[in-house]
């Protein structure tokens, strides 16, 4: 299950969402002087286009061009040309390092980029400055996320709500964060609160539409993903989660209609055209179930796990040497699947070689010792 990676647009300064890539480092901020002017000396420490821009406003006031950049910056961003607006709002945090709102526009920069690594001291400071603020905390937790650090992700969002900060942003993260660690319980009260504080957000209804589903409440699940779908009706992910919803209830024509509806906003989403693929073989539809299937690896076939569930498929309609094969890639890409090595030893044990069963599943027992169904099957194979 592919799931994105969301960032919300919060408003920052009254009059932006959140901005994007910074082009100085934080070393270039320690630069406030007492002069009252711009001048060389305070612009040759800058880099890139803040230095730039600073040059352009030699022989100003400085609260004068503290005012301009941070204007200039909101007109780059409503603009979407996010590095002008960045050089901009760098530059009115060099003149103010003071100012709340330019550390949390600069941390929510990096954070959109994908630039965790540099979002960090940005939103630590500003979490720092503020009380009130849930922005810089949000950007924190999910940066910790991206880091693999997921229960000091949640550890953050828990400290936003004691503070006091637990609106419908910090709520959605925690729901978003405790869905990717299938927490799946909890995850379903963090959306719910989201959607109490006030969330109304096709994305955050997507997450909680996830929480059901991986619950098994799939009417419920349906009714959200309907939800996220009449925000955003040309979202593919969401297409393709409704139609695995259906295939849960075992109603293929629905569900073919959904993925349908996916495929048509994105022709090259793998998982798309992958889910197709599978609904068709349920229908019997054998010749077109593979081409999509083949669609599906030609789009992403470096995916470990699409080549184990294509595995899976093959072996339903009795391609058991296309199943081997595509065991064979998944683990050639992937050799630390626990599940696709007792698949494949399954496989081997009833139909070719029981040796080489006994190798999947010894190798599936290297991964995870106690593995009571590969310790079965071993004793089975003696």
């Amino acid at each position: 299950m592919d799931f994105r990676f969301f960032v919300f647009l919060v408003l920052v300064c009254g009059c932006i969402d959140s901005g994007l890539e910074a082009p100085s480092s934080t070393s270039n901020l320690d630069l406030v002087v007492d002069d009252n002017v711009v001048d060389m000396d305070f612009c040759s420490d800058l880099t890139g286009g803040v230095k730039n821009l600073c040059v352009d406003n030699l022989g100003f006031k400085r609260d004068v061009v503290f005012a301009d950049a941070l204007e200039l910056g909101d007109t780059y961003f409503i603009a979407e040309d996010y590095l002008e607006a960045i050089s901009a709002y760098s530059l009115a945090l060099a003149l103010d390092d003071k100012s709340t709102e330019m550390w949390i526009g600069v941390c929510d920069s990096y954070v959109l980029v994908d630039d965790y690594s540099s979002a960090y001291d940005f939103c630590l400071t500003a979490s720092q400055m503020t009380s009130s603020n849930s922005i810089p905390l949000y950007n924190l937790g999910m940066i910790y996320f991206s880091q693999g650090k997921s229960f000091k992700s949640i550890e953050i969002f828990d400290s936003a709500i004691d503070m006091g900060l637990g609106d419908n942003l910090i709520w959605s993260g925690k729901c978003y964060v405790l869905n990717e660690i299938e927490n799946f319980t909890e995850a379903l009260k963090a959306c719910k609160n989201a959607v109490n504080k006030g969330g109304v957000d096709s994305v955050l209804f997507n997450n909680l539409a996830y929480s059901l589903y991986a619950l098994e409440n799939y009417e419920l699940a349906l009714d959200y993903y309907n939800q996220s779908l009449s925000l955003d009706s040309l979202d593919e992910v969401t297409w393709k989660n409704k139609a695995l919803v259906y295939i849960e209830l075992e109603d293929f024509d629905l569900a073919l209609e959904a993925v349908d509806e996916s495929i048509k906003i994105n022709k090259k989403y793998s998982s798309a055209q992958y889910i197709k693929g599978y609904i068709l073989l349920q229908k019997g539809e054998i010749g077109d179930g593979k081409l999509h299937l083949e669609k599906a690896v030609e789009l992403e076939g470096d995916n470990p796990y699409l080549w184990s569930d294509i595995g899976y498929d093959y072996i339903e309609i009795g391609e058991l040497h296309s199943s081997k094969h595509a065991f064979e890639k998944s683990l050639e890409l992937d050799d630390t699947q626990v599940d696709t090595w007792i698949a494949y030893g399954d496989l081997l044990s009833i139909y070719f070689e029981a040796e080489d069963a006994k190798t999947a599943y010894m190798t599936a027992l290297e991964l995870e010792p106690n593995n009571e169904y590969a310790l079965d099957a071993l004793v089975n194979l003696a």
